[in-house]
């Protein structure tokens, strides 16, 4: 049996950032005879509202925490030390037991997370991975993302781009890393389950992070309120400008419309996106939200419910409007308000666009299938 360590830089397997992709890609390569360890790095601030330690398993597989640190301090001083101290060790680990992998597979790594670990690794001689789902160096420290730009297209024995921009961009690099693009991930069969949905609640699931664009959601379903007064928005995930969001929501006058749920665990994902008659794939347009391919948007489209889709450039390119989801002009409220409207005043063409959306999952992001494809490669790359 081969085995691979998932290197993940922040909170695993309780947690919100890229944690499904994670789990349906050792899942699924459990499923092909692959024995798996994540090793996660550092607590993020998500670890905040934990009021439990992080299990040290997740669906049989061992979950080791870097010096058992799950929790995250209260004082900056802790934080920096935390932070110096889990990197020696995290060197330490991969020095002791990196040569017991077959495959080590890094997500994303950072100078601030896994980077350390993946020279390391190459230093040893050892098959290393980069999944590579986002370009920091769009956001912001451009400089610092840059450099580990180019270690990512020149270290790894295989680079992994979650989107055809990513893909460009790293070639464009001239690295000396091969890179195959390899899509978001949804383990389609978590979504099989039957929930009644609830007519006028939509729903949105992410971070809260500047580039989803919250404030302008919101006050898109003001404008939509006036239309149609029984509007509701359900707003799942853990949201670290929470205030911010009550604000918004109580100078717009939507306190009877707006379900903040907060953080959920990682089984309630279905049942709470399947309760929403329709689901929001909301873009702001920066350089940053344009980059990456998100996650949540297989998930979305394994509820088999009509997704509203900002039009800016990136992912929503390879959607065309109307078939596969109801697009409406990017950073653009009043569109996104009667993109809303129209979903409700033509529910037989929302459901075919739903209908179409799930197939096109179906076809491209089912993670059973496009693991296969990755544990025949992980073998390859073993074998030579």
């Amino acid at each position: 049996m081969n085995k691979i360590a998932i290197y993940i830089p922040n909170d695993f397997p309780n947690g919100e950032k890229n944690n499904a992709r994670l789990k349906a890609i050792g899942e699924n390569l459990t499923n092909h005879e692959w024995d798996i360890t994540y090793i996660s790095l550092m607590p993020t601030r998500f670890a905040e509202n934990e009021k439990e330690p992080q299990p040290k398993s997740w669906q049989k597989q061992p979950v080791k925490h870097i010096l058992n640190w799950s929790t995250y301090p209260s004082s900056f001083g802790i934080r920096v030390f935390q932070i110096i101290a889990c990197q020696f060790a995290f060197l330490l680990f991969i020095l002791r037991h990196g040569r017991s992998f077959d495959v080590s597979y890094f997500y994303t790594p950072q100078w601030i997370g896994t980077m350390l670990g993946l020279l390391l690794c190459k230093a040893m001689g050892l098959v290393t991975v980069v999944d590579q789902t986002d370009l920091h160096s769009t956001f912001r420290n451009r400089f610092m993302h840059k450099t580990e730009e180019r270690l990512v297209s020149n270290v790894p024995t295989l680079l992994l781009a979650i989107s055809s921009f990513l893909s460009f961009h790293f070639k464009g690099l001239k690295g000396k890393a091969p890179i195959e693009e390899f899509s978001i991930l949804v383990n389609m069969e978590r979504f099989v389950v039957s929930y009644q949905s609830q007519k006028y609640l939509l729903g949105y699931i992410g971070s809260f992070a500047e580039k989803d664009g919250i404030e302008m959601l919101l006050h898109a379903i003001s404008i939509a309120k006036e239309s149609i007064p029984e509007i509701k928005v359900r707003l799942i995930g853990n949201d670290p400008f929470l205030e911010k969001t009550k604000e918004w929501i109580s100078t717009l006058e939507l306190d009877s419309n707006i379900d903040l749920v907060g953080s959920v665990s990682y089984d309630e994902i279905p049942k709470l996106l399947k309760e929403c008659d329709s689901l929001i794939m909301n873009r702001v347009s920066t350089k940053f939200a344009e980059t990456g391919y998100p996650i949540k948007l297989g998930e979305y489209f394994a509820c088999n419910r009509p997704v509203l889709m900002s039009n800016g450039p990136g992912f929503s390119e390879d959607y065309t409007h109307l078939k596969e989801a109801i697009k409406y002009e990017v950073d653009d409220a009043q569109s996104l308000a009667d993109a809303i409207i129209w979903r409700y005043e033509n529910p037989m063409i929302a459901n075919k666009i739903a209908q179409n959306g799930y197939k096109f999952a179906k076809e491209n992001f089912d993670a059973e299938k496009n693991v296969k494809w990755l544990s025949n490669k992980l073998i390859e790359l073993c074998e030579k």
